[in-house]
This record gives C-alpha cells, structure tokens and sequence, in this order.
C-alpha cells in the first residue's frame, strides 16, 4: 500500500462511541482489517495519518480485535467491555439550594480559569466499583484536578477541586465552577470551599448530559480509549494507570481539533507566549 501524506490534515480523535454500538465500529473495522491483511505489517503512527485516525485509537482498535479473536489474553472482549457502563449517579438533595445556571450550555472562555466544569464517573475494577472526579478547564480541555476514590462522597469531589487550585492561579471573582445539582456538589463543605476561594457557583440541572456536555464529553474520550479497553484487577492498578493517562498523556500530547491540533498543554502555552513587538 503506498504512503501518501495528505497534505493539510492531522490525524483525527477516536470517533465518540455510541451507546449500545460495539467499540469496534464500522469507521474502524476496514483500518483493521487492512493491518491484518498487510505483509509486512505497515508502521502504526503512517497507517493511522494515512487513514485519518489517531494512531492511539488504530492500536487500541487493532488491540481489540485481536481480543475479540482470542489473540490476546488478559484483555476484555467488546462484549465484556459492554458491562463496564456508567450508571446514573446523580442524587440530588431537595432541601439545598442548588446555583442557577450561569453556563446555559455556552462552554466557551477567552482565557485560562474562568469557567470549570466538573464532575464524577464509574469505573469497575476486579475490586469493586471505582470513582474519578475531574475539573475540566473550559478554555485549553485541560484536565486541572482529579482524584480516585471508591465512594463517590464530598471528600472525592473536595479532593479534585483542591488539586485544581493548587495547581492553577485562581483570581477571586473571575472563575466560575459549573457541576450538576447532585447532593454532593450543594454540600455546604463544598459551597464553603468554592466561596474560599473566590469561586462562583453555577449548576445545571440533575442527570441532563447536555447541560454539562464539556466534561461527559471527557469520560467519553477517557472510556473509549481507555476504560472500555482496559481491564484492571485493582483499584490501585486503575488509578495508576488514569494518572499516566491525563496528566501524561490527555494533558500534555493527545491533540484536538479544536484546539487547531494542540495538546492543552501546548494550547495555553501558546497563549502565554509573548507577542513580538512589531517592527518598522
């Protein structure tokens, strides 16, 4: 098969997974089979930029069906990667008084730290049920904090809230931290927390995807190339591997398209960058 660049383009993000459709969909299915068939077998990162696909998402499609085939023990088959969805966790306390909702599903920002959202997922492990909570910066898709617990309780969503502060500069007044309504994000702990800190609230309404699509759209990319993938044995096995992921992968090299095919770190580094002056 010859190697052509196509010129203009970049590799394209995984193709967001469908609920109820195999991970291995049609998109992928004729990339695969080219690889099978291919002798010798073509170097993954050229295929993948070849075809129009991230070169993490053809090894994982190419890692998948091996597994479907039985070529690969230790790894779950698609229809055990089936079992490991997202159930609705969101509780919500009628006697608080959520935030209004100053988003209103508009999750754009001009600069770092001004609009946040957040939220919690399920994750399964051989150990048990495992939860990530994550806070999404809106500007760069940077994942600024997160933490791992196996409950799902104010201390999980203090824990990411806390390590996105102390990670970034936070100026009093100008952030807004955007979650749904569930019990756990109008605590009073975590009202108080977010007041602390300068922080205004703003929540959507309980279990509208939609009005929280910035980070579901996170733990969409994280479960179809990560979790559905993957099967761990621990909860400790899990965390380690969600901490290569974000902060050494998600963060700092995967590329979005809107983000003109930057990584987030890349992304706000170049807004950071000074402007030459101009010259005469």
């Amino acid at each position: 098969m010859p190697w052509v660049r196509l010129p203009g383009r970049g590799p394209r993000a995984p193709p967001r997974r469908v609920r109820g459709h195999r991970p291995r969909s049609t998109s992928c299915g004729p990339a695969v089979r080219l690889y099978r068939e291919s002798d010798p077998k073509p170097v993954i990162r050229k295929l993948a930029e070849q075809l129009g696909v991230h070169h993490e998402a053809l090894r994982n499609w190419i890692r998948q069906d091996e597994a479907d085939r039985g070529e690969r023990a230790g790894q779950p088959t698609s229809e055990m990667a089936e079992e490991n969805k997202q159930v609705g966790s969101t509780r919500q306390d009628r006697r608080a008084t959520p935030a209004p909702d100053l988003v209103n599903r508009d999750f754009t920002a001009v600069e770092p730290n001004r609009l946040w959202v957040a939220n919690a997922t399920r994750i399964v492990t051989g150990q048990g049920v495992f939860w990530l909570a994550a806070v999404r910066d809106a500007f760069s898709n940077r994942i600024v904090g997160w933490k791992c617990s196996d409950r799902c309780d104010t201390e999980l969503l203090l824990g990411a809230l806390e390590y996105a502060v102390w990670s970034r500069q936070v100026r009093e007044g100008q952030l807004i931290h955007h979650s749904d309504r569930g019990s756990t994000y109008t605590a009073f702990r975590f009202s108080n927390r977010l007041a602390d800190n300068g922080i205004t609230r703003s929540m959507g309404t309980v279990g509208d995807r939609y009005d929280n699509a910035l980070m579901e759209n996170f733990f969409s990319t994280l479960k179809t190339e990560l979790v559905y993938r993957t099967s761990w044995r621990t909860r400790e096995e899990a965390e380690n591997t969600l901490f290569a992921y974000i902060d050494g992968w998600y963060n700092t090299q995967r590329i979005q398209k809107q983000l003109g095919w930057r990584s987030p770190a890349e992304y706000e580094a170049s807004y950071h960058q000074p402007v030459p002056a101009r010259t005469r």
